[in-house]
């Protein structure tokens, strides 16, 4: 059915992260099949759901000023079709932070923060998970979230707790596009155990089929297997494998692969932050991400 926002007012929503979004029972029983998939949907549903009267707020994510702040603006910016450069390959390495898509992005999150949760503009994924967890905090389209969500020790709404992709601009170039990122698991060279060390990757790595006793113990003591087949089989316990299953085939990185991802990503989270708090309008925060990622990339003897 058409997404009808005011139907939404008693329905307890979240997300987790670049992948997901929550919503609970109630919303079958109003005839409500999908979350908003659209950006201007997303406002119109978290504006209905804020009744800070009730101590229920319309929008949570972690923005702490930083790699954090800067995150929640990539999320954004990717989902209408942004980028950080023009191209990661010799030649490019040019921002492209000042563009259209990065213009909607600090407006939509702009926006979304008119109807957010107290403890957002310093939230890092701790407390945004406890807000979610305590039901004050009912909607979180563009959070990294965990399977802790679904632990009935954790948080008496477990059972309602529901996940899908995140958002997409409403532009042609909107896309859903979850950031992604985890764990790597490597071999160092200089370790004296290299063969116990394969044997753990592949135990740690093993699908139902091939070791269940191993994917079994992973689900229970880790939360989040790295295999399809680990997925699939334990959805029902963990709704979010139903939100990473959706999410891989759209996922993008949630920085590039170069070691000056987390300078930038504090550059623009500051800019990011000076924005949603007024101290900068969004055209001269955005001139100053491309100017300030131009100065770094150029320390890193980028361009030639």
């Amino acid at each position: 059915m058409a997404f009808n926002p005011r139907k939404f007012k008693k329905i307890l929503i979240a997300n987790r992260g670049e992948i997901a979004c929550r919503v609970i029972k109630t919303a079958r029983k109003m005839g409500i099949k999908t979350v908003p998939q659209v950006w201007p949907d997303v406002i119109s549903a978290v504006k209905e759901l804020h009744d800070p009267k009730r101590k229920q707020y319309g929008f949570i994510t972690t923005m702490l000023r930083g790699g954090f702040a800067a995150w929640q603006f990539w999320a954004i910016h990717a989902s209408y079709g942004g980028t950080w450069f023009d191209k990661e390959a010799p030649g490019g390495w040019h921002p492209k932070f000042n563009t259209d898509a990065g213009f909607k992005a600090l407006t939509v999150l702009k926006q979304l923060m008119q109807y957010a949760h107290p403890v957002t503009l310093n939230a890092s994924d701790n407390q945004v998970n406890q807000s979610l967890a305590n039901g004050t905090a009912v909607y979180a389209p563009i959070e990294w979230g965990t399977a802790t969500l679904s632990d009935p020790k954790f948080t008496k709404f477990h059972s309602v707790i529901r996940y899908d992709l995140t958002p997409k601009g409403e532009t042609a170039a909107g896309r859903h596009a979850p950031l992604m990122g985890g764990l790597g698991l490597f071999i160092p060279t200089w370790s004296k155990n290299k063969d116990a060390a394969w044997e753990f990757l592949k135990w740690v790595n093993s699908g139902v089929k091939l070791n269940p006793v191993a994917a079994g113990a992973w689900v229970k003591n880790t939360g989040q297997p790295a295999r399809l087949s680990m997925l699939k089989k334990y959805a029902p316990v963990h709704p979010i494998y139903s939100g990473f299953i959706k999410a891989f085939p759209n996922a993008l990185p949630f920085v590039p692969s170069i070691p000056e991802a987390f300078t930038i990503s504090d550059l623009i989270g500051n800019l990011t932050t000076s924005v949603v708090t007024g101290e900068k309008d969004i055209a001269a925060a955005l001139k100053e991400m491309d100017a300030g990622v131009t100065k770094i990339m150029k320390a890193g003897k980028y361009y030639s």
